[in-house]
């Protein structure tokens, strides 16, 4: 394989070792390596051959990678790296499992491996690790990127110059916590200490530079092929189209520059969602969804119809802890017959599931593409004036609080840890709508 000049830098800078002041044994300068580059650097390549390079350190050396979900890590360990060490020199020491659920690179002779995590707080419980690499970091807010880190230290305790990598290409106004390690980035390399933190950056991010200009480019992205590096794997041509096509996406995706034009983070329309406010009587069929708060201190009853051929929502109620929404939910099951009554099973709210069987409620589990898909059809059902509701101010924060959790390759969910208020009521609703037959005739539970 060839290698870009910036990844043979890239691998010498945050490689760069020094003397442990304890032991005097050769630890790495940074333990933490912020690495941001545009789309098709050849960041997947480089992060190969650091989590190779700790596999063959020594005997028992542990390694682990994330992105945006476990699925995402998988596909490149399956897709990307697998293939590329098959037909490297190293191939006959290196072996790989793909069997779901123990997906890893090892080394046989060594006890090495490196292995693919799910990005939550308890995937790393009682692990060990010599690099921990957290990719497409744009997909994490600052609160869930924050419980990574706490998650992800004590692995490192016992293993001296460990390193922790975050890598990711330009995010947008929510990605909160690959901003603030940009920034923490930024500002030690202004400090100039040479340990902590190593920030590695090929950007166009700067203020007053024109994003048109090709020269802009090439000194933004690493991997341009030009007259100057005729060994790059991106044509300019191709980039010139890109740019024609969508200039701000280009700038985004090849010029690495985070999109913070949005002032808030939510992902529905609060502006039209404010003026899409009605009454309504509930006449009609209805669906109901229900929800909780991630420390079930609050829990939210949603009910959907249709008002002159227009779906709405309800607050039907909302209130602190959980188990009262069981009696709630078959009173009100009883007054007007729901075609479906909805949640989320692997939630909190998944608690009181058995109960609310068991007291005759025909409840429905959704499932996560089911979750996905009514929270992005109620984006769109918002954005095109397709859905009204009857104003709550509970429900109405949450559609200014919202944050997303991506789950998988532009997929998301409502952000019940991540997003700034309670947005169960927000949720519930998704459920809600989502359920109605004259919404979607093929959703789950509809009859």
């Amino acid at each position: 394989m060839t290698l870009h000049p910036w990844q043979v830098h890239a691998a010498a800078v945050a490689g760069e070792l020094v003397p442990d002041p304890d032991t005097g044994r050769p630890v790495h300068a940074y333990d933490t390596v912020v690495l941001s580059l545009p789309r098709r650097a050849g960041k997947s390549l480089l992060v190969l051959l650091w989590l190779l390079r700790v596999m063959f350190a020594g005997r028992g050396m542990r390694s682990w990678y994330t992105a945006q979900s476990r699925a995402d890590a998988v596909v490149t360990l399956r897709d990307e790296w697998v293939p590329t060490v098959e037909i490297s020199g190293l191939a006959p020491f290196i072996g790989s499992r793909l069997s779901n659920g123990s997906e890893a690179l090892y080394v046989p002779r060594l006890a090495s491996a490196s292995r693919v995590f799910a990005p939550t707080p308890a995937s790393l419980h009682g692990q060990a690790g010599d690099l921990i690499v957290f990719d497409e970091a744009w997909s994490f807010t600052a609160a869930r990127g924050a419980e990574l880190e706490i998650a992800s230290r004590p692995l490192m305790a016992t293993r001296p110059g460990a390193q922790t990598v975050i890598a990711s290409a330009a995010g947008d106004v929510d990605s909160t916590w690959w901003l603030n390690w940009l920034e923490r980035g930024r500002a030690a390399v202004a400090a100039d200490t040479g340990r902590g933190i190593c920030l590695l950056e090929w950007s166009a991010d700067v203020a007053g530079l024109d994003h048109a200009d090709p020269a802009v480019w090439i000194a933004s992205h690493p991997a341009i092929r030009h007259a100057g590096y005729p060994d790059g794997t991106i044509p300019l041509a191709f980039l010139e189209a890109e740019y024609e096509r969508d200039p701000a996406k280009f700038v985004r995706l090849y010029l690495n520059v985070t999109d913070r034009a949005g002032t808030a983070g939510t992902p529905f329309d609060v502006d039209r969602w404010d003026a899409l406010a009605t009454t309504w009587n509930r006449r009609g069929a209805v669906a109901f969804g229900i929800d909780s708060s991630p420390d079930q201190a609050s829990t939210a009853v949603l009910v959907a119809g249709i008002r002159r051929g227009v779906p709405v929502l309800e607050v039907a109620d909302y209130r602190p802890g959980q188990w009262w929404a069981v009696e709630r939910v078959a009173e009100l099951c009883d007054r007007y017959n729901p075609v479906a009554v909805g949640l989320d099973p692997v939630a909190p709210v998944g608690a009181i599931a058995a109960p609310l069987r068991a007291a005759g409620v025909p409840v429905v589990d959704l499932q996560l593409r089911d979750m996905t898909a009514a929270a992005a059809q109620l984006v769109e059902a918002i954005r095109t004036s397709s859905v009204r509701h009857v104003p709550h101010p509970v429900l109405d924060a949450a559609i200014a609080g919202a944050r997303r959790r991506h789950v998988g390759d532009g997929s998301w969910l409502i952000g019940r840890v991540d997003s700034g208020v309670d947005v169960c009521a927000l949720v519930a609703g998704s459920i809600a709508r989502y359920l109605h037959p004259d919404v979607n005739q093929s959703a789950p539970g509809v009859f």
